[in-house]
């Protein structure tokens, strides 16, 4: 299912026309036709540039312990996959904050969601979890916006060529976006490595991040991918990642705010 909020339900703002032009090329076409899950697309004007949130039985997973959210039953349970958005972003801001949100997180919350619909073995689902999207202190952090930061996110730069293609217009204000984002993980990137926003193929990597490449990206920057995932040890990495306790880490979003979203 799908749910525009927002601005992004205020028909002929820049946040609907950029949905109508993103959507045809993004891939959700099965999120959407989905009745248990849905993909909902919200504006506020506060907290960061992008959010994306996975929200599995009302619970926002980001900020749980995975064991306490995949219980029996989960895979009949209702999935929110939710991208907010600030609500004051040009258009070709909202155009690379889409590719961002859906083609680094979103889309993976996605890739969960119909995982748990196939199998009901709750030691499996947990540690698949932990290979989609694995602990980090911060987002900066995070191995897909390390990737971002190099240039070489596949999935992020398929989704910033398709509207330069469809919009040529756009180009350079397209690429600002790009730079911006690129800019605000230059942390993430390693020495000598951060990238320029550019319309030039870059030299082919060993690392790729489509929906097919993601786990075994995501495993080895784990360096634990063959462990197997308990309860305590599950708890145990979560804890360190959020600090103590449940609900105290950071999202998947991007620049500085407070998750407002439960």
């Amino acid at each position: 299912m799908l749910t525009l909020r927002g601005k992004f339900g205020v028909e002929d703002s820049d946040y609907a026309k950029a949905w109508k032009t993103f959507q045809p090329i993004s891939n959700t076409d099965a999120i959407i036709a989905d009745r248990l899950t849905t993909l909902d697309l919200v504006t506020e004007d506060a907290g960061r540039q992008g959010e994306t949130y996975l929200i599995i039985d009302g619970r926002d997973i980001d900020h749980t312990v995975p064991s306490v959210v995949l219980v029996d039953g989960v895979w009949d349970a209702k999935v929110v996959v939710r991208i907010r958005l600030h609500g004051g972003l040009t258009y070709p801001e909202i155009l690379e904050s889409l590719a961002h949100e859906w083609g680094i997180h979103a889309e993976k919350g996605w890739t969960f969601a119909s995982y748990i619909r196939k199998t009901t073995k709750l030691e499996a689902m947990r540690k698949y979890y932990t290979e989609l999207f694995p602990p980090a202190k911060s987002a900066v952090d995070l191995p897909d916006h390390r990737l971002l930061a190099e240039g070489v996110h596949e999935r992020h730069r398929e989704l910033m060529f398709a509207p330069r293609k469809l919009e040529p217009n756009l180009a350079d204000a397209l690429l600002a976006a790009w730079q911006d984002d690129i800019d605000n993980y230059a942390q993430s990137a390693r020495t000598g490595r951060k990238a320029t926003a550019s319309w030039k193929v870059p030299h082919a990597s060993s690392e790729t991040t489509t929906t097919t490449t993601t786990t075994q990206t995501t495993a080895q920057d784990t360096g634990d991918d063959d462990a197997p995932l308990t309860d305590e040890n599950d708890r145990k990495a979560f804890d360190d990642w959020l600090g103590e306790g449940e609900g105290e880490g950071e999202g998947t979003g991007r620049q500085d705010g407070d998750d407002d979203d439960t």
